[in-house]
C-alpha cells in the first residue's frame, strides 16, 4: 500500500473513500497517511526493557559460583525467599516479580 503515490489524486480532490479503494485500504487509515505524511508511520526498534530477573543475577551468578550443581528449584525457593525478607522491609514491589514457575 503506498498511500505516498496517492498525493497527487488527493491534491485533485478525489475522496479519502476514494483514495482508499484504490490503496486498497480504510478510508481512516489514507486520510492518517495522507495528512500525517512520515509522523503517521510510528514503527521503529523498541527501546530494551530490563528483566524481572536483573536485580537478582548478581545473586544468582554467586550461587552458581559457590555450587555448580544448584538446582532451579532451589534457586527459585532462594528467591522467593529473598523477595518475602525485602517485602517485609519495606522495599516497594510485589510477589508477581518471583512467581510460581521460575524462566530463567
Amino acid at each position: 500500500m503506498n498511500l505516498r503515490a496517492l498525493k497527487p489524486l488527493k491534491d485533485a480532490g478525489y475522496s479519502y473513500a476514494a483514495l482508499a479503494a484504490e490503496a486498497g485500504c480504510d478510508w481512516r487509515t489514507a486520510k492518517k497517511y495522507l495528512e500525517n505524511g512520515r509522523a503517521a508511520l510510528g514503527y521503529g526498534p523498541r527501546p530494551p526493557r530490563g528483566k524481572l530477573i536483573d536485580p537478582f543475577t548478581r545473586v544468582i551468578d554467586e550461587w552458581l559460583r559457590a555450587d555448580i550443581k544448584i538446582k532451579a528449584t532451589t534457586i527459585h525457593e532462594r528467591l522467593a525467599s529473598f523477595r518475602r525478607r525485602t517485602l517485609r522491609c519495606g522495599q516497594a514491589g510485589g510477589h508477581a516479580g518471583v512467581g510460581a514457575n521460575p524462566t530463567f
